[in-house]
């Protein structure tokens, strides 16, 4: 009886830890966020208001390089991991993770939208994926 009531209270932490991590994560925040929010135009946002705003990005400085796919751009964020193998078993180990931004503007028509870096949160949509391959 107090075994199967122990196995039952470790089954519910280890579900709620995954439900938890599955609605808190950053990723899931910001996809609500951004879900809630109302898509308007430039000219009608209002500073400091979490809104959709869609147009095309302008560079204020020299665009960032992103480092795998050498395109220009203004954010960019690098996953990279190295399966580890020890003898029966094999993890995926971070190597590097890394998120860079830089001010930028959206214009829509004739209106411009300043896009404060130190502010941003985001949800990247994957544009690369790599693989070394098969003992590389």
């Amino acid at each position: 009886m107090g075994k199967t009531i122990f196995i039952s209270l470790i089954i519910a932490v280890v579900f709620g830890i995954m439900l938890y991590s599955y609605f808190f994560s950053k990723k899931a925040i910001v996809k609500r966020k951004l879900k809630n929010a109302e898509h308007k135009k430039i000219a009608n946002f209002k500073d400091g208001e979490i809104s959709k705003i869609v147009g095309n990005v302008e560079f204020i400085e020299e665009p960032l390089i992103s480092p795998l796919s050498n395109r220009k751009c203004s954010f960019y964020y690098v996953h990279i991991e190295q399966q580890v193998s020890s003898g029966k078993t094999s993890k995926w180990e971070t190597l590097i993770e890394e998120e860079v931004s830089s001010n930028f503007l959206i214009r829509e028509d004739e209106n411009y939208a300043f896009i404060n870096d130190n502010n941003l949160k985001c949800y990247i949509v994957q544009d690369e994926s790599y693989s070394s391959g098969f003992f590389r």
